[in-house]
């Protein structure tokens, strides 16, 4: 397993221009697919392309991105490729499409990363803030997320695929990784608890972290640098096939996310506040680069907006484990 960090400010990175699904497109196909620079590729394969959008696999399963509307793009797992409608892929065990509505894509500061290995992909993307801290939607400075490829079942079960991030229509506009008032539109190919492809009415899943479903950040009291608790992020469902009901505050447990981690304090603190702990400045660049914490390990931030917690992706390949 090689982890590998690709970033908007790498010499040779991909330049960006057109629509979201193009900026996406230019992004995870020069990073999973073909590589760029002197950075080789995580080791996804194209399922298929158009005009309209394309797809990528890892063996486990596959994701298809798909316009929408031209400001926004849909992305939708499914187990097996046999053809196309529009610019998604089609075939077996198709799961929910989640729209990610142009939140921070285009205008002032663009900038992105993409962690991952050959199994599991973890990117962020925003644009138009000044400093570290994105002032929000209605300020037209946000981010977004997205979780895709392999999760670690809690059962034990596999292979294992799921995608996080996304909503349901262009209101709020926010494509949210973790839950937060019935907001989850994460979907996974296969019922964590059976590994069959029946998951009951109406499955979502979210990221969890702290025993919270997401919550604003904001300005915290202290920060402590010696007493920093990584938590390791969960995958949640809910649903009547898998949690027994359809309401978010009925969520269960049903496996661990690769790489993601959370801090009690860190997470409800505003990015630049973790930032100048670290001696870091508060700069929009700052939000792609990684943090190194006293023991050595490197956090990548991973704030997709001001109505959610702030989590961190790990360089550690333990922690993705």
């Amino acid at each position: 397993m090689t982890i590998r960090f690709y970033s908007s400010l790498d010499t040779g990175a991909p330049a960006l221009s057109g629509s979201p699904i193009e900026r996406i497109r230019q992004i995870l196909l020069a990073c999973l697919v073909n590589g760029y620079g002197t950075k080789p590729a995580a080791g996804w394969v194209i399922g298929h392309q158009n005009a309209l959008g394309f797809s990528v696999g890892n063996g486990d399963g596959f994701i298809s991105f798909a316009d929408s509307n031209g400001n926004s793009y849909t992305a939708k797992p499914l187990e097996t490729i046999t053809g196309t409608s529009g610019g998604h892929a089609t075939g077996n065990n198709e799961q929910y499409s989640a729209l990610h509505y142009n939140v921070g894509y285009v205008g002032a500061n663009v900038h992105w990363y993409v962690i991952a290995d050959d199994k599991t992909v973890i990117y962020y993307i925003g644009g138009n803030g000044t400093t570290a801290d994105l002032p929000g939607v209605s300020a037209g400075a946000n981010g977004s997320a997205h979780y895709f490829g392999r999760y670690l079942n809690g059962s034990g079960l596999g292979p294992t695929f799921c995608s996080l991030g996304g909503s349901a229509n262009a209101s709020p506009w926010i494509p949210r990784l973790s839950n937060s008032g019935n907001t989850s539109y994460g979907s996974a190919l296969r019922n964590p608890f059976t590994n069959l492809i029946d998951q009951g009415a109406n499955p979502r899943y979210a990221l969890a972290c702290n025993g919270y479903r997401g919550w604003t950040i904001g300005t915290a009291a202290k920060l402590i640098l010696q007493r920093i608790t990584p938590i390791r992020a969960a995958v949640m469902c809910f649903g009547a096939g898998l949690s027994g009901s359809v309401q978010d505050t009925s969520m269960v447990f049903a496996g661990l996310l690769r790489g993601v981690v959370g801090d009690p304090v860190l997470s409800g603190a505003l990015l630049s506040e973790v930032l100048a702990l670290f001696g870091q400045p508060n700069t929009w660049q700052q939000r792609v680069r990684p943090i190194t914490l006293p023991n050595g390990k490197q956090w990548v931030p991973l704030y997709p907006h001001d109505s959610e917690g702030g989590y961190f992706v790990s360089l550690d390949p333990a922690d993705w484990e």
